[in-house]
C-alpha cells in the first residue's frame, strides 16, 4: 500500500489493510457475559473488537473477534 505521511495519501487504504490482517489472524467468539462482570466486556474492547452486543435476561450476548492467545480468558462464558 503507498502512502504518504506529509499528505495522508493511502492512509485509509492502509488502515483497511490492517484491520482485514487483524481479523484473519483473530477468532469469532460468542459469549454470555455476567452483567457483574463488565470488566470481561472492557477486555474485548481492548483486546479484539466487538462486533455486536445484546442485553438479554441472563447477562450481556457478545459477538467478538480476539486473538487466540486471548480465547482461554473467556472460555468459560461461551454461549
Amino acid at each position: 500500500v503507498v502512502t504518504s505521511a506529509t499528505t495522508g495519501f493511502g492512509a485509509g487504504v492502509l488502515g483497511e489493510r490492517i484491520e482485514e490482517f487483524l481479523d484473519a489472524q483473530s477468532i469469532e467468539v460468542r459469549l454470555l457475559l455476567p452483567y457483574d462482570r463488565g470488566d470481561l466486556l472492557a477486555g474485548l474492547h481492548r483486546e479484539g473488537r466487538v462486533i455486536k452486543t445484546e442485553a438479554v435476561d441472563e447477562g450481556i450476548a457478545v459477538t467478538a473477534r480476539v486473538r487466540p492467545g486471548a480465547v482461554h480468558r473467556y472460555e468459560a462464558f461461551a454461549g
